[in-house]
């Protein structure tokens, strides 16, 4: 029962979802076709979308920013317009290829000559009328011949509309301009809102602010800023265990704290001299193991400074072959592993935030344990040319493989930390390397 004007739908549950199974006939702008009102009485009354959706003056413009979720438009309270997804589920769980005549009426349907009518069974109480359509000034299909509905999909003129034929088994989706008048079917279900609490686990600031979220959304609009804690390291906002990004479909009311990691167990760890060209590299000892906080710069065959230009090298190291890289490292240390680095991700923050703490503030880091990566760049070797330089940096892991090439590290400017493995014909690629002390 509509609450606005009193009127009676009946219902029907199709799968997972529950439909109105008579066309809306609520008066709020809508006309009946031939302004019979027998006709509205029969199949219900026609919208123009704007008028459908509730957007004033969105027939002409690009409204979909205002349409939000479960976009209520001209329905009932606690019902909505149709998306398109929920059309095509509804298709789909009939059989697409016959669901106009499993959704339609069993009577009320004609068909011109050229095609002859299929009559409807209505295998599943839908009920589809062919209600249909109006442009002011013309006619626009035919009351029992045609039924057209509005989806929740526009654009600038045009909106995605569900039309079936007397003559068709089928339902075809098409574009039709917002101006032109169809029927509407609403589903059941209304916006709502889930409230996001975050608890920053004494950082900085103590609190943040809640956060209306709609239903079914995965992208958050306002996701905020990280905090900030004196002595660790921002690793994410947890629900117990489970992590929730940007990307985090909402649906429940949840509080989110936030987790830190702790950076007492990283120190500086002096200076190494090579003993082979005298070079220093200062390194940082983290979470127990001894890194160089700088990446290697020994010459050697097979490996090379970015663009050919040695003041390269100096500022972001030398990128080595696979083979080179192996053996590169100096006297007491050796090529990181990989699980050297799934610990230091791991420490960092993990694979999402890692990429914020290990880099140099200078490669859009924070360099909050002095590890200073750098954006090297790196030597694709198949098509000699070098790729990146100041946007992506890559390092050589002591670890084979599925596919029996090594594997690598890839960090770029933002703060996520992806692991690659390569193919066996990429081992000549040219790749920054860090060492880890022992042997």
């Amino acid at each position: 029962t509509d609450s606005r004007d009193g009127q009676k739908y009946r219902t029907v549950t199709i799968g997972t979802q529950t439909w109105m199974a008579e066309n809306l006939n609520y008066n709020d702008g809508g006309v009946c076709h031939g302004n019979n009102p027998s006709n509205c009485a029969t199949y219900g009354r026609l919208y123009d979308w704007q008028t459908a959706m509730a957007l004033p003056n969105c027939n002409e413009t690009n409204c979909s920013g205002q349409v939000v979720s479960m976009h209520r438009g001209i329905c009932p309270e606690g019902w909505h317009i149709p998306t398109n997804e929920e059309w095509n589920i509804l298709i789909d769980f009939v059989g697409a290829s016959t669901a106009g005549t499993k959704l339609k009426n069993k009577t009320g349907w004609g068909a011109s000559s050229e095609h002859p009518v299929i009559p409807g069974t209505d295998d599943y109480g839908f009920s589809a009328l062919p209600g249909g359509g109006y442009t002011p000034g013309y006619s626009l299909g035919q009351t029992g011949a045609i039924g057209l509905w509005w989806s929740a999909t526009g654009n600038i003129g045009a909106a995605v509309t569900y039309m079936m034929l007397g003559g068709s088994a089928d339902v075809s989706q098409i574009e039709a301009g917002k101006h032109t008048h169809h029927s509407v079917r609403c589903i059941l279900g209304e916006k709502k809102h889930f409230t996001v609490t975050f608890n920053t686990n004494g950082g900085t600031p103590a609190t943040m602010p809640y956060l209306a979220v709609d239903s079914g959304l995965t992208l958050w609009t306002k996701y905020p800023a990280d905090p900030t804690k004196t002595g660790s390291t921002f690793g994410g906002w947890f629900d117990g265990e489970e992590l929730y990004t940007a990307s985090t479909t909402i649906t429940k009311d949840v509080t989110l704290v936030a987790k830190w990691n702790k950076l007492s167990d990283s120190e500086d760890g002096g200076t190494l001299t090579d003993s082979r060209d005298g070079q220093n590299y200062p390194t940082r000892i983290i979470d127990g193991k001894r890194w160089m906080a700088k990446n290697l710069n020994y010459a050697t065959d097979d490996s090379w400074c970015y663009g050919e230009d040695n003041s390269n090298c100096a500022e972001y190291g030398r990128l080595y072959s696979w083979d080179a890289a192996k053996n590169a490292c100096p006297a007491g240390w050796r090529l990181s592993t990989g699980d050297d680095w799934v610990d230091l991700v791991q420490f960092a923050g993990g694979y999402n935030f890692a990429g914020g703490v290990l880099k140099s503030t200078s490669a859009a880091g924070r360099d909050d344990l002095g590890f200073s990566a750098m954006l090297g760049g790196y030597f694709f070797k198949n098509v000699d040319k070098f790729i990146n330089i100041g946007e992506v940096g890559i390092w050589w892991r002591d670890f084979m493989g599925p596919d029996g090439g090594p594997c690598a590290l890839e960090m770029n400017q933002q703060e996520r930390v992806s692991s690659i493995c390569l193919f066996p014909d990429e081992v000549g690629n040219g790749y920054s390397v860090r060492c880890v002390e022992g042997e």
